[in-house]
């Protein structure tokens, strides 16, 4: 009877063994998953701060040109994009009468700029009057960039924001910008 109840004993305990060996495995892997969702959200966190910085940096090292705007600015369907257009009077030329032509082409249905209160959708060009940019210095702009949830994309072209500044009735400056809508 002895041996019997040793048996029992060696039984039980080998099942106890087993269930904690599996409790301890579950919570190893469990936290082991929690971990890695913790650095993947750290890493993307990460690559969006030394993103923007760059940008800055490309903006800021920019300083002897006349406009200072990103090449390419990435917008997601339903979502906006903010960035600022920077007017620089380098030449020490841009007086009151100086504006900003901010003419779209290839702009998808649902996709709009929001320059100063001003909206540029479909083939609308709209213009900003430019107060005096004093000498070395630059006048921001903020710009909002939006896409309907339900813009449609064609994955061939990409919709393209020509920005102008105008002194007196001519030309100071001109660049291009592509709107990548994803």
């Amino acid at each position: 009877m002895n041996k019997r109840i040793n048996k029992k004993g060696a039984m039980e305990l080998s099942i106890n063994t087993i269930v904690i060996v599996v409790i301890g495995i579950t919570l190893l892997v469990l936290g082991l998953v929690f971990v890695r969702g913790i650095f993947e959200k750290l890493g993307g966190l990460g690559e969006g701060a030394f993103q923007k910085a760059e940008q800055e940096l490309k903006q800021i090292q920019a300083g002897d040109t006349k406009i200072n705007f990103p090449a390419t600015i990435p917008v997601k369907k339903g979502k906006s994009a903010n960035t600022v257009l920077k007017i620089c009077n380098t030449e020490g030329t841009l007086e009151d009468n100086s504006n900003v032509k901010l003419e779209p082409s290839g702009f998808y249905e649902g996709l709009s700029v929001t320059a100063s209160g001003k909206v540029v959708q479909g083939t609308t060009t709209q213009t900003i009057n430019l107060d005096v940019v004093e000498y070395q210095s630059c006048r921001p702009i903020p710009v909002i960039v939006f896409a309907k949830p339900t813009t449609a994309v064609d994955p061939n072209t990409n919709p393209v924001l020509t920005i102008t500044v105008e002194k007196s009735g001519s030309i100071y400056d001109s660049i291009a910008t592509i709107i990548e809508v994803t």
